[in-house]
């Protein structure tokens, strides 16, 4: 498999890995931003979400009567992408479906992902294509997460601040990660997300459908990762009691009803693209 691989424009550096295209840090000024996937409580760093967000009903979903068994948010994140373009501050990486990911997802589709770096920053810009005779079901989402703290102080004087107000609600989650159709009250005041307070019953916060595109992760410093995600209408907060990292996360999925077992068409929040069509996502963060 190709080695990991660097991007760098002005003070700000990428490392990109072609498993999973997933960024493997993320580097202003010397200064690391990402976690560093210390197993020990979450093994990854920034993976691509692919075909799926959030986890199944018994680790398994249905095509046409068929059952297929599949891990947590798909196998995106785990499979090698094809480098099909590499300069000093971007690159292009490609994943197309073969018979082995027919084997575990029976569908046609190009997975395109361009990472460009700047001066402060890097984006995302992911298109899928469904290039087959009948239409796509899919759900994208990206899930980055970031040192907390990344720039000292006390955690619980970090905060997220949406970019418009968003309801105070967030979906009550089942063990296992299976969605319950409930809501629970978020520790959000007018666009402030309380981090002291909002994970004190659950270890993520999910908000459907929100305004916002863009999130800040602030530090008591005022130093900022904003992170701006376009064509996600859901955002996830999560993290693990003792773990060092905030994950920001948009989804256009979600996980699977605790009672669903339906055809995978059926599931909430999945895209239905028809043939020969596009859908296109753009994720992006900066220090600021």
């Amino acid at each position: 498999m190709q080695e990991n691989f660097f991007l760098k424009s002005g003070q700000s550096e990428v490392e990109l890995s072609a498993a999973g295209a997933e960024i493997f840090a993320w580097r202003v000024g010397g200064r690391d931003l990402l976690w560093n996937g210390d197993p020990a409580f979450w093994p990854r760093r920034a993976p691509i979400l692919f075909p799926f967000c959030g986890w199944l009903r018994n680790g398994t979903f249905r095509v046409g009567g068929q059952s297929y068994a599949s891990g947590v948010h798909g196998f995106g994140h785990t499979t090698p992408f094809r480098l099909e373009r590499h300069g000093p501050a971007s690159a292009r990486m490609v994943l197309d479906d073969t018979p082995a990911t027919h084997a575990v997802f029976p569908f046609r589709f190009h997975l395109t992902v361009n990472v460009s770096v700047g001066e402060a920053g890097f984006a995302c810009d992911i298109a899928v294509e469904n290039p087959g005779e009948t239409v796509l079901p899919f759900a994208l989402g990206y899930h980055p997460g970031f040192r907390w703290p990344f720039d000292g102080g006390a955690r619980e004087a970090y905060r997220l601040v949406f970019e418009q107000d968003e309801r105070a609600e967030a979906v009550r989650t089942a063990p296992g990660g299976l969605f319950t159709g409930e809501t629970i009250p978020a520790p959000l005041s007018g666009r402030d997300i309380d981090l002291s307070r909002a994970f004190a019953g659950q270890d993520s916060l999910v908000f459907r459908n929100v305004r916002s595109e863009r999130v800040a992760f602030v530090a008591p410093s005022g130093r900022q990762i904003v992170v701006t995600a376009q064509g996600f209408p859901n955002r996830v907060f999560w993290t693990r009691p003792g773990a060092g990292y905030l994950c920001i996360e948009p989804w256009t999925g979600e996980g699977d009803p605790v009672d669903f077992s339906g055809d995978l068409s059926e599931k909430p929040g999945m895209i239905l693209l028809p043939p020969r069509q596009a859908r296109r996502f753009r994720f992006a963060c900066e220090l600021q």
